[in-house]
């Protein structure tokens, strides 16, 4: 809607004001700019490219008026979906030239198939003030030239270096055109080498890559294979030294992330790595999520902090009004992000507008907050999932093909539905289901509204695979994989709640390959890797880092649960592929995208910490770390030979891999039997895996130990 009424205006040679009316928000054209962009790395798949001469872009061969989606010239660039505008001739430009599909954009990126130098382009600013437009490009520097008012320039990069991921950034968003963009395909690159930073976690030891013949790049990094050609991570040959060395390295990046103007992280603002307004929809819910396992993995107090450093901001800054119509849920995005801090911070939805949310992302959040009540104690946290819980209770109906219980986007003040289906209801089905095992709020309303949802999914999206949106930024129809694999994960934990779970949740997997798989990627047979990347969205059909890791790590829960071993190595391929979008710095970036403080970090973290728990193989051996607990971890901390934590519920089992074997473990003062199973209380231990299993009926607090201790009740933090 934005795009055609840009191209509206354009064609009728309306100039814009300062401020323009969009989906009933007046926004300001000029963006501040804070926190603009750091370098943006290589994101591509880098292969061997011939020498050609300087060619030129200037889509002419387009009918125009239209999106620029996927790749043209064919071979040459991709521009994504639902990111550029293909203009026709306006003003200055007498030919078809491009922008950013919505006004609102102050960035873009496409990508370059094979390194190429891009040797210039032309830029027109058609807005009333001036535009400052910035080009980027990983091994070069960036180019920032300042266009006034109806200037027109032929901006040339001198760039030395080959790159495949182009950023183009302007402060009066989609105001400035471009056209004839020149470009000379490459020889093929040698990849920079960086030094890797000193994590704050666990520390690994020195990588032992074997690079496949051709030296191929994906991403960063060049592949590295096992002896059948199967892809390895790229850190080491060990799944477990090297999902732990990205984890660290993706934590040390967020955790170090820059304070932006308004002193305010730029991940409660900011939902990709450059200069661009608001969060992801479900950005902190996914950090949350994220965090709490790392948490119990590492024992670092900072990840802790966090949690609710990211919870109080939220809460304080992002909720509807008790008086409305829909009250007290969280809005999903921030409006014009970088803005002075106050109640209304987070004020509505990045494609409805003001006042609008997404009732799904509530009740994600929710079941985030009771799982952060647990660990930390903190009533504020549970009386604020039960708010949401009761208005999700009181505004739950029966729904039908065409209408979920709640809708996708609904505005909280007037009530007028803006998108009318979503399946992404697990975490609503998980927040219900903790406060009722809280025995807290209105617990008959969320018995009747689970049931009234529980029967909604195996009536449609279990037999219809209508999955639905996800996204905030996506305002038209998409199936979306992570609405899909997140339910398959949901079924394989809770099989009670579908007495043909496993077939239910097998189906579900198998339709997320066939809809998603994406086996020819850039120009590769991934196949010959032993691998298959995993799309996004039908209306993106490009493969992603967290979704290639999430339907890995639901397939390994799958064989742990059912026993079917068949998908496994091919799942395991799956995270290591995905380990690739990981630089040495611990950016984490979307492949031929930008890096995404949503798929990079909260909705990445989590799949790899899930599949140590499904796998403990997966696991790192040379240190010690709890890997699953069925209740919640309230305190963790590791010393080299004893592991001492807290549970929220006293009834619980834990699954470890130490590296010691254990001598001594202790429940509430009380030494548990080592036993051959764990049918009554007690642990046993497997020294060939490392792995060690704690069932503890009645007791909270926990103690391992190599030899024999004098025994201090360990208090939970905050407790």
């Amino acid at each position: 809607m934005l795009a055609k009424a840009k191209a509206i205006m354009k064609t009728a040679g309306i100039v814009p004001h300062e401020y323009v009316l969009i989906g009933g928000m007046i926004v300001s054209v000029l963006f501040l700019m804070a926190c603009l962009a750091l370098s943006v790395p290589v994101a591509s798949l880098q292969k061997t490219a011939v020498v050609a001469a300087a060619s030129t872009i200037d889509f002419n061969d387009r009918s125009p008026n239209a999106s620029l989606n996927g790749q043209y010239p064919a071979g040459i660039a991709d521009w994504g979906t639902g990111r550029w505008w293909l203009s026709g001739p306006w003003r200055k430009f007498t030919t078809n030239n491009i922008s950013f599909n919505t006004i609102t954009s102050t960035s873009e990126s496409f990508t370059f198939i094979n390194p190429t130098f891009l040797v210039s382009l032309e830029a027109f600013n058609g807005g009333t003030i001036t535009s400052t437009i910035t080009l980027s490009c990983t091994g070069n520097p960036s180019v920032t030239v300042v266009l006034a008012a109806d200037e027109q320039q032929t901006i040339a990069t001198n760039w030395s270096s080959t790159c495949t991921l182009v950023v183009m950034a302007s402060s009066n968003g989609g105001w400035t055109n471009f056209d004839n963009i020149v470009y000379d395909t490459a020889i093929t690159p040698t990849p920079s080498v960086e030094s890797t930073p000193t994590p704050s976690l666990t520390p690994t030891s020195s990588p032992t890559p074997t690079p496949t013949p051709a030296n191929q790049i994906l991403v960063f990094h060049p592949i590295q294979v096992d002896q059948n050609g199967g892809i390895l991570p790229w850190y080491s040959a060990d799944p477990g030294e090297s999902y732990d060395h990205v984890i660290q390295l993706v934590w040390n990046y967020w955790r170090n992330m820059e304070t932006c103007s308004n002193g305010v992280k730029r991940y409660l603002q900011h939902r990709i790595s450059v200069a661009h307004t608001g969060i992801g929809g479900d950005q902190l819910a996914m950090a949350l999520s994220s965090w709490q396992l790392l948490y119990q993995y590492s024992g670092d107090p900072s990840v802790l902090d966090d949690m609710v450093s990211i919870a109080d901001f939220y809460l304080d800054h992002g909720l509807s009004s008790s008086t409305a119509l829909w009250p007290q849920l969280p809005f999903p995005y921030n409006g014009n992000g970088d803005v002075p801090l106050g109640p209304d911070f987070f004020n509505g939805d990045y494609v409805g507008g003001a006042g609008v949310t997404q009732p799904d992302k509530a009740g994600s959040f929710a079941a985030e907050l009771i799982t952060l009540y647990k660990m930390t104690g903190n009533q504020r946290y549970l009386t604020a999932a039960i708010n949401i819980a009761n208005t999700l209770a009181a505004k739950v109906v029966p729904g039908d093909s065409d209408n979920s219980p709640w809708p996708f986007r609904v505005n909280v003040n007037t009530g007028e539905v803006v998108a009318s289906y979503t399946a992404n209801w697990t975490g609503t089905l998980r927040l219900f289901d903790d406060l009722i095992k809280l025995n807290q709020g209105n617990t008959a309303g969320y018995l009747s509204a689970r049931a009234t949802l529980s029967t909604w999914l195996k009536t449609y999206p279990l037999h219809t695979n209508r999955w639905g949106p996800f996204f905030e930024d996506v305002g038209v129809w998409s199936n979306t994989e992570t609405n899909a694999d997140t339910f398959a994960g949901y079924l394989l934990e809770h099989p009670a709640w579908d007495a043909n779970w496993q077939n239910d949740a097998r189906n579900i997997l198998d339709w997320t390959t066939a809809t998603f798989g994406n086996n020819t990627w850039a120009n590769v047979t991934w196949s010959d890797y032993g691998v298959l990347p995993i799309n996004e969205q039908t209306e993106y059909m490009m493969p992603g880092n967290s979704h290639t890791a999430r339907h890995g790590s639901v397939e390994l829960i799958y064989a742990a649960k059912t026993g079917d071993t068949s998908r496994k190595a091919g799942a395991i391929r799956q995270l290591n592929w995905a380990t690739y979008m990981v630089d040495f710095d611990g950016a984490n970036q979307y492949p031929t995208d930008l890096i995404w403080l949503t798929d990079g970090y909260g909705d990445y973290v989590r799949h790899y910490l899930r599949a140590m728990a499904a796998a403990p193989e997966l696991a790192p051996s040379n240190h010690n770390h709890l890997l699953s607990s069925s209740s919640v971890v309230t305190t963790i901390a590791y010393e080299p030979t004893r592991v001492r934590y807290s549970t929220f519920d006293k009834s619980a089992t834990e699954v470890l891999k130490v590296t010691f074997e254990p001598r001594l473990v202790v429940a509430g003062g009380l030494a548990l039997p080592r036993r051959q199973d764990l049918a009554q209380e007690g642990w046993v231990y497997d020294s060939s895996t490392q792995v060690l299993r704690i069932r503890h009926d009645s007791a909270k607090s926990i103690l391992i130990a190599r030899g024999s201790v004098l025994f201090v009740p360990f208090v939970a933090r905050g407790r």
